[in-house]
């Protein structure tokens, strides 16, 4: 739907499916971007020939768009809580900058279950999901995925490598779960360390 050819009247029924609900009025992703066209269209028009009664509708319109988002983004934070409780994350009927939004919250409210855990988190895809990893002695053992030929100098300062695939090692936990991060790296939980040494 291009809200061109609804506009007001399309806006005002948003907003009144927003109001008596508790959910959210599923939106096409472009909802937003038909909605600032729409108000590009009526300023050109209020340029090339003023009309009072237009303007109004134009003012109105604003309002009443506004009103949508704040209601939307109350809705959204409320959705992520509900999602990330029942275990299912899902996007669906959300304009494309709210999915935006209810990504960055899962991922920060994962991120934040993790830290009470006493774990740290690690992305896991694109949909804000993250895996809970322990968090020991501050070194970690992973399994090395790729080949790594040459020594490389870690976000600590620290000289690493070189390495070849599937080799475990003992890192230190950030450069862990740097590697891991990028998929050059997994956590090895079924490696024993003795002293805490490095694992070759």
């Amino acid at each position: 739907m291009f809200l061109a050819e609804v506009g007001f009247d399309e806006l005002r029924r948003v907003q009144l499916l927003e109001k008596r609900s508790g959910g959210l009025t599923p939106l096409p992703d472009n909802f937003f971007v038909d909605c600032h066209a729409w108000f590009a269209l009526q300023d050109a028009s209020l340029k090339k020939s003023f009309s009072l009664d237009a303007a109004r509708v134009r003012d109105g319109a604003e309002r009443i768009l506004r009103e949508i988002i704040e209601l939307r983004k109350q809705k959204v934070l409320l959705k992520a809580l509900r999602d990330i409780r029942a275990g299912e994350v899902d996007s669906e009927g959300l304009a494309s900058e709210e999915k935006h939004l209810y990504t960055q919250v899962v991922k920060v409210l994962n991120e934040l279950e993790c830290s009470l855990a006493g774990k740290a988190s690690v992305a896991s895809d694109e949909t804000g999901g993250v895996a809970c990893v322990p968090v020991s002695d501050g070194f970690l053992n992973v399994r090395i995925l790729a080949d790594f030929p040459e020594a490389f100098v870690g976000s600590d300062g620290h000289e690493y490598g070189p390495f070849t695939a599937l080799e475990v090692v003992r890192l230190a936990r950030e450069q862990a779960l740097s590697l891991i991060r990028r998929n050059a790296a997994e956590e090895a939980h079924d490696v024993q360390t003795l002293n805490g040494g490095e694992v070759k």
